[in-house]
């Protein structure tokens, strides 16, 4: 496993796909290690879980295949990535996927034949740069052995009288001082003194408490930020949203009006003769109307209203009926969402 930047996690049943998308993004200048396929030999395993692990973004490919029991490892792969904020879902066949990875980025690729042009290979494409961006970010200043000696030695107090000491901030010092990881400790006092650019402690954790890639959240609360590094991040986010399908099915009702002609034969009431034109009229908008448009439709059932039934007695005997008809699609869609991530 190499110490790329992005990682793929796709089953071995994808393989053609997977190394065309490798291909592709390397072309765009990203590091990709594409090796991270399933089911695979179990002493790779932990160096894939690794790669996972250090990677700016996570790309898992979401097929039958990998949704299914032989993809257990690379699903729990993606929650991991999932949890760190890091993790983009690839759709190439429409599957069901996991409650644990509800909400996710997902850019769907189905039918894609490798094509740098391709619209949704452009929206990959931005999705990636944006999270390894804030990846990038989120890293910064935490890298220097020094700074991680002092993290680990200094008491709160202690770094809270060395930052009295360079209030002038002098060549940056103070702010690089402030970005120590130390499970915001150091970030927190900082805030609380005004210093760094940091949030204090309250601001904090209005920023991380807001929903989770919500973009309009984060509008709202941008005006009301007050430390210079939560604004510089929340207009990173905010620069770079991510448009992608929601993993969930969502009510999005519409109507259909048509008619259905009388049978040809006829039917021994008139009571029978509607019920029968009723039961036409549902089959017929559920095949016309209310017809799924795409993979992102589902019908939940068709509720049919009669407008102007056309009965009449047959000479043979019996009625034939025909009927305009009013139909509510009960239509369920994974609508386009904004997630500013």
């Amino acid at each position: 496993m190499s110490g790329a930047s992005t990682v793929v996690l796709w089953h071995s049943h994808d393989a053609a796909l997977a190394r065309a998308l490798v291909q592709g993004l390397e072309q765009e200048g990203f590091s990709v290690d594409g090796e991270c396929a399933a089911p695979g030999p179990t002493e790779r395993a932990s160096a894939i879980a690794r790669a996972v692990a250090r990677a700016g973004c996570v790309i898992a490919l979401w097929s039958k295949a990998s949704t299914g029991p032989s993809g257990e490892f690379m699903q729990d792969q993606a929650v991991a990535a999932k949890e760190r904020g890091v993790l983009i879902g690839l759709g190439i066949e429409t599957v069901l996927l996991s409650p644990q990875l509800e909400g996710m980025r997902l850019v769907e690729l189905g039918g894609w034949r490798g094509s740098r042009n391709n619209s949704r290979f452009r929206e990959l494409v931005a999705a990636v740069r944006a999270i390894e961006t804030v990846s990038l970010h989120r890293r910064a200043g935490g890298g220097k052995p020094f700074y991680r000696r002092l993290a680990a030695n200094l008491t709160l107090g202690g770094v809270v009288l060395g930052l009295c000491g360079f209030a002038m901030n002098l060549f940056g010092v103070q702010r690089e001082i402030c970005a120590i990881p130390s499970r915001h400790v150091i970030a927190d006092g900082c805030g609380a003194l005004g210093l760094g650019g940091q949030p204090d402690r309250s601001e904090r954790l209005a920023f991380e408490s807001r929903p989770p890639g919500n973009c309009d959240a984060l509008r709202r609360l941008r005006p009301q930020l007050r430390s210079d590094v939560l604004k510089e991040e929340a207009s990173q986010r905010l620069s770079a949203p991510i448009i992608e399908r929601s993993a969930t099915f969502s009510a999005a009702p519409r109507t259909w009006g048509s008619y259905v002609r009388a049978r040809e034969r006829p039917l021994g009431s008139r009571a029978q003769a509607m019920e029968d034109a009723l039961v036409r009229a549902r089959e017929d908008a559920a095949t016309m109307g209310c017809a799924p448009r795409d993979a992102y439709e589902r019908l939940a059932g068709v509720d049919v209203t009669p407008l102007a039934p056309d009965c009449s007695a047959d000479p043979r005997g019996g009625f034939r009926c025909g009927l305009n008809y009013s139909a509510q699609c009960r239509i369920e869609v994974r609508a386009l969402v904004e997630r500013c991530w």
